[in-house]
């Protein structure tokens, strides 16, 4: 495995790890499905807020391992507040 897949793996092991405090016993039905509809319809970073620090602007190469974690990280975050919002609203992939 070379150092951008083991990289990858574990910002996307990260991120959802991240993601499962999103949806919890205080989120509403209305403000999970509202989270829903952002998430699937690739609106959530604004929605959310979420913010993933560790360097600089500017200080990182477009083809450093940051980016390739921090797209990671993104991903797995928005999959399990997908995959939560889903199980919460009672929703299956064929109903969404």
């Amino acid at each position: 495995m070379t150092a951008e897949e083991t990289i990858y793996r574990r910002g996307y092991s990260d991120g959802r790890a991240a993601g499962s405090w999103v949806i919890n016993g205080n989120t509403s039905d209305k403000t999970c499905a509202e989270i829903f509809r952002k998430v699937e319809e690739g609106e959530a970073a604004d929605f959310l807020r979420i913010v993933l620090c560790g360097c600089q602007a500017g200080e990182a190469e477009e083809d450093d391992l940051w980016y390739v974690y921090s797209d990671a990280w993104y991903e797995g975050v928005y999959f399990q507040v997908g995959a939560d919002c889903r199980k919460r609203l009672g929703l299956t992939e064929k109903s969404v």
